[in-house]
């Protein structure tokens, strides 16, 4: 790609200041309220930036406002946890952020008409990255279909496309990079100040499948999980509803792991709502058999449960120590009633525990995707493919599978705080012998040893509902819609 284009400056070697030099004249829209001010190098040249190598996310061709067209959207994700992409998010959101600031402050009676200081001017500055906080930063990119036209997209095998069919050639998943075109700084009335950026060329690296940033869970560090602020549930109408919940990270990133080679218990997958019959939910509960995912699974819970604690002024308006906490902490590590009995009297549980996960459902498609063994994406439908057609949709206990899980939210009810696991792909490991379970219309109803009891599962299953409004309630309903999940696989 390094080729294509004249005076290419490696994101490495970008020195905002040393290499932007602003128009003295500005560019003027008064239909849109702005103003424009072109910028080059220090020789009056165009500047043109390669950008890390990541994942194009929430690839989609959407129409333009008052139908004059259509657009094309996607992100390029800026997954901390590599070292270029890392070392990108520094260039263009701090390095750049701050000479934006200080030319804005500079210039400001010209550009806004009136002094600013560095503080209201930090307030102004809109980043190109997007930085939310329960998942990995993004480069965001929009190529409008007037635009498409001076587009090159090049191929894993070195193929140009010019003027490339982009819902074709770019799908979520995909691996690649870019050559970006730092055009103006855009300058609004409404007080805000960002760089102007074109897409110029897109070179996608590898044809794959979407997949989750995450890493092993047993590589968890204790005491390395950090919960955010309380936030306000929002209906699709961005009114407050009045549910609480507050999101986390690991180490700066989401809270997603996959947890390997585990058995699913031989509970109902699919859950009809008590109060509203139209409605269903979907969870699987996952056994916990093996003693280094329990070892990091409870050490989580653990994390979880001393930074409600650390926080509880904030969010439960006063202070409370662990013996509180404990009350009001649902646990997500479930045993079966009777092993709950044993470990009251300092007994060892028989069976082994299990986590319950959720599968959103939307526009009646559930947002985890499903694998073969090889990693190839299967198309069938999830109840299918985790209840091998069980007549009550119990889920098969015969297989094994790899799972990539996310902890969604901390909510905290009138009375419960409880926490949400939710699963976003799940890939074939292997295939039990002999099942201790045979599914299908004939299969037998006994307990498999190691699921806990049936009923915990079910009093579970009601735990969010509390306090009216769990933010996953809405997902319940197969043609509901969800503010967050279903671009997370």
């Amino acid at each position: 790609m390094a080729d294509k284009q004249p005076n290419l400056i490696k994101f490495q070697d970008f020195i905002p200041a040393k290499t932007i030099r602003f128009s003295k004249k500005s560019i003027e829209s008064k239909d849109y309220n702005f103003k424009r001010i072109p910028i080059t190098d220090k020789d009056g040249n165009d500047i043109y930036l390669t950008t890390h190598v990541g994942q194009f996310r929430f690839c989609e061709l959407k129409d333009r406002d008052n139908n004059e067209g259509s657009m094309f959207k996607a992100s390029l994700e800026c997954n901390t946890e590599n070292n270029d992409a890392k070392q990108f998010v520094e260039k263009l959101d701090v390095e750049l952020g701050n000479y934006l600031v200080e030319m804005g402050v500079k210039n400001s009676v010209a550009w806004f008409g009136e002094e600013i200081d560095e503080e209201i001017m930090r307030e102004y500055l809109k980043s190109i990255i997007y930085k939310p906080e329960s998942y990995p930063a993004s480069f965001g990119l929009t190529i409008y279909d007037y635009e498409n036209k001076n587009l090159l997209l090049i191929e894993p095998d070195g193929t140009e496309i010019e003027n490339p069919n982009l819902p074709e050639k770019l799908k979520s998943g995909y691996q690649g990079r870019l050559i970006i075109h730092l055009t103006s700084i855009i300058i609004k009335a409404n007080k805000s100040i960002k760089i102007a950026i074109k897409i110029k060329t897109i070179g996608v690296t590898e044809h794959s499948e979407m997949t989750s940033s995450c890493s092993d869970i047993t590589t968890y560090e204790k005491g390395s999980l950090r919960l955010g602020e309380i936030e306000k549930k929002k209906d699709k109408d961005g009114k407050l509803t009045g549910g609480k919940f507050t999101t986390g990270k690991v180490n700066g990133g989401r809270i997603v792991f996959r947890v390997k080679d585990v058995s699913i218990a031989p509970f109902m997958f699919e859950q009809q709502d008590k109060t509203d019959k139209s409605k269903y939910s979907y969870s699987a509960n996952i056994k916990l058999d093996n003693p280094e995912i329990l070892e990091a699974i409870v050490n989580l819970q653990n994390d979880v449960k001393d930074e409600l604690v650390k926080n509880s002024k904030d969010y439960y308006k006063k202070k409370l120590n662990s013996k509180l906490i404990d009350s009001k902490l649902k646990p997500f590590i479930n045993y079966s009633k009777g092993d709950k009995e044993k470990m009251k009297n300092g007994e060892e549980p028989t069976y082994s525990p299990t986590i319950r996960v959720m599968f959103g459902k939307y526009n009646n498609e559930f947002s985890a995707k499903a694998f073969d063994k090889d990693g190839k994406k299967l198309d069938t439908d999830m109840t299918d493919f985790l209840t091998l057609g069980h007549s009550e949709k119990k889920c098969d206990s015969s297989r094994k599978y790899d799972m990539d899980i996310s902890l969604k939210h901390v909510w905290f009810g009138s009375d419960d705080t409880t926490i949400r696991w939710d699963c976003y792909r799940v890939q074939l490991a292997s295939t039990v012998s002999k099942p201790k379970i045979r599914f299908g219309d004939n299969a037998k109803s006994e307990k498999v040893a190691s699921s806990g009891d049936d009923s915990d599962a079910d009093a579970d299953s009601d735990s969010d509902a509390k306090d009216g409004a769990d933010p996953k309630k809405e997902d319940s309903g197969a043609d509901s819609s969800s503010e967050e999940e279903s671009d997370e696989d």
